[in-house]
Order: structure tokens, then C-alpha cells, then sequence
């Protein structure tokens, strides 16, 4: 019974949305929390606690769908519910130790996880099996369209400006052959950037959208042999739009046919290229690198902000970014962060 309820667990986990470490951690955990999870063909009662919900999470034994929450008039005699008041309070105990300052070793979560990581990943797991999912905030819609999409920061910041990226720099610093070029061709020609071009516009893969939302894309990829990974950083263009659209990976999965399959997250703004390097006396001779900014979105509270490489945030940390013109912005807080990628507010310095 312990095996069959961490087997259901596990599914319940979405393991889709997990890296491979959360997973092995959520299936570590289930084997010492498995007798925790009771199974019964009686209906547990309704709960009264809004945040948990009301209704029971359930299988049907006859049936070959994942763990499921009951509606109060499925009456289903193969129904077999799961009952998890001791593993909601067991979770809940070490959340709020962990808060305290006690280690994860000295709560049974394992000597290989920082505090942050246990805690998020036991809060992320209550909400999939002790609390009753809310309804999707933005409904999605069926599509029949094909998306475009592009990853790594240097692709993505070519395909949102349409250019191969170039070290700024102000008309004086350049020749004269140089400045006929960009006056005629808008932009200074060079074989190097060609052919970067070339190979930027062949690594594009073709999705098919299988629905979308305001909020995200359901994807199956046509073709392409891109690796992606969980909270990748990620630029979609829809058939019918000019511009890409930023994103990041939420779930992955693979069907029996071998199609790849991934749920795009996307972020609220308009994306345009800047470049950005760091401010000092060491950092004089350093060289900008591509990024990416987003405009403000009122209406979704998402105020501007920058989208760097991983790593180049430091709380108040002045850099130089350079968007049209040179300007020194503080980075004042993370909002945003994925596995290539920190999104960030700022103000000026």
C-alpha cells in the first residue's frame, strides 16, 4: 500500500513541471513519508479550511487517469481517495522549522539540500497534494497555428532586434567606408555577421501551438534537435506576429511517438536588445554583451525591467547599460529567475 501511494504521489507531483534533482528529492521524501498517505473507499469529509479545499484527492482503480480531485457528485464505486491530513501536517511542521533556522539534515528533508531549495520544494509539493488546485486564472483557447522558437541569450537578442549584435559605439569611432555602409545598407557589413545571421535564422525550430493564452503557449515541436531544459529562457513567434515574444519552459514531456512537447510561461512585455557591461575601475576595458529589457505592463503590474545572463545580479549593483545611449542603472530586486536567465527591476544610479 506504502508503494502504491507514493507510485500516486509521485504522479501528482507533476513531474513534468520538476527538474530531475526536485524529482529525486519528491520520490526520496515518499519513501519515508509513504505510510503518511491513506487510501479508502470512504469519503473523507468536507473541509472547511479554504485553503485546502474540498474536494478529496482520488483515483479510479478501474481507470488509467493520474490522481484526480473528486467532485462531490462523483459517487464512482471504483473511486478510492487519499487521504493526506498527516503528510499536509508533517510538511507543514518542517516549512515552518525551516523558517526558524533548523537545517534540513536535522528535519529528515536530507544533507544535500540548502534551506531555500527544501522550503520551496515543500511548499511547491503541499500545494499538488494537500490543497485543492484553483481553476487556471487565464483560460486557455485551442490553436491551430505554428510558433517559432529560438534560445541563448545571443540568438534571442538577434531575433528580437533583427541584427547580429555589435559593440556600441558613436559615429566618430568610425571610418568612413564604415559610416557609407550603414548609410546605405543600415548597418556596417561584415562576413562574420553574415554568416552569424545564417546560422541564427537556421537554428530557428518550427512548434506547432496546440493552445494558448494570455498568459502561455502549449507547444509540439515539427522539427529541430535544441536541448531544452526547465526554466529555460525562451523567444516564441507565432505565425501571425512580427515580433517574438519572451518565455520560459514550465514543464517538458516527451509522448509515446517521441514528439517533444514543452508548456511556455510568458512574460509580460515588449523585449527590445540593449548591451550591457560592468561599471568600475576594473571593468574599463570591458567589452558590452547582449541583452534583453522588457517594457512596464500596467494592466499585469509588471513594472520594466532588464533580462541578463545568470549570475550578473547583486543587490544595488550598478551596471552600464547602453539602449539607444550609455546610462548607469542600479538593479534593486529580482523578479524573475530561471536556469540561463535573472530578470530584474532597476532604477537610475
Amino acid at each position: 500500500m506504502d508503494a502504491y501511494a507514493q507510485a500516486l504521489m509521485l504522479n501528482t507531483a507533476n513531474p513534468n513541471e520538476q527538474t530531475s534533482r526536485q524529482l529525486s528529492v519528491a520520490a526520496r521524501w515518499l519513501e519515508l513519508w509513504g505510510h503518511k498517505v491513506m487510501i479508502s473507499a470512504k469519503r473523507p469529509p468536507a473541509k472547511k479550511d479554504a485553503e485546502m479545499g474540498a474536494r478529496p484527492l482520488a483515483t479510479d482503480i478501474e481507470g488509467t487517469v493520474a490522481p484526480f480531485r473528486a467532485e462531490p457528485s462523483d459517487a464512482r464505486a471504483s473511486l478510492r481517495f487519499l487521504e493526506v491530513d498527516d503528510l499536509s501536517n508533517s510538511m507543514r511542521k518542517r516549512v515552518a522549522l525551516l523558517r526558524k533556522g533548523d537545517s534540513p539534515a536535522s528535519l529528515g528533508l536530507g544533507e544535500d539540500l540548502s534551506p531555500q531549495f527544501a522550503e520551496q520544494l515543500l511548499l511547491q509539493l503541499h500545494r499538488l497534494w494537500c490543497e485543492d488546485k484553483q481553476a487556471r486564472a487565464v483560460q486557455r483557447k485551442s490553436a491551430s497555428g505554428k510558433a517559432d522558437l529560438a534560445l541563448g541569450m545571443s540568438s534571442l537578442h538577434f531575433h528580437v532586434t533583427g541584427r547580429p549584435f555589435r559593440q556600441p559605439s558613436s559615429n566618430a569611432e568610425l571610418s568612413k567606408t564604415q559610416r557609407e555602409e550603414i548609410a546605405t545598407f543600415g548597418r556596417i557589413a561584415t562576413r562574420d555577421e553574415d554568416e552569424f545571421a545564417k546560422t541564427q535564422l537556421a537554428a530557428i525550430e518550427n512548434w506547432q501551438i496546440v493552445d494558448e493564452s494570455i498568459a502561455g503557449l502549449r507547444l509540439e515541436r515539427i522539427s529541430g534537435q535544441n536541448r531544452y531544459v526547465h526554466a529555460q529562457l525562451v523567444a516564441a513567434r507565432p505565425a501571425d506576429s512580427r515580433v517574438f515574444m519572451l518565455g520560459t519552459i514550465r514543464w517538458l514531456a516527451v509522448d509515446a511517438n517521441y514528439v517533444a512537447k514543452l508548456g511556455v510561461r510568458l512574460i509580460p512585455g515588449i523585449p527590445r536588445g540593449i548591451a550591457i557591461r560592468a561599471t568600475g575601475i576594473n571593468a574599463m576595458n570591458d567589452k558590452y554583451l547582449p541583452a534583453l529589457a522588457l517594457s512596464a505592463v500596467p494592466a499585469l503590474k509588471s513594472p520594466e525591467s532588464l533580462v541578463l545572463p545568470v549570475g550578473w545580479f547583486k543587490s544595488q549593483r550598478v551596471i552600464d547599460v547602453f539602449d539607444e545611449q550609455s546610462r548607469p542603472l542600479r538593479m534593486t530586486g529580482v523578479l524573475d529567475r530561471g536556469t540561463d536567465f535573472e530578470r530584474v527591476s532597476f532604477e537610475p544610479a
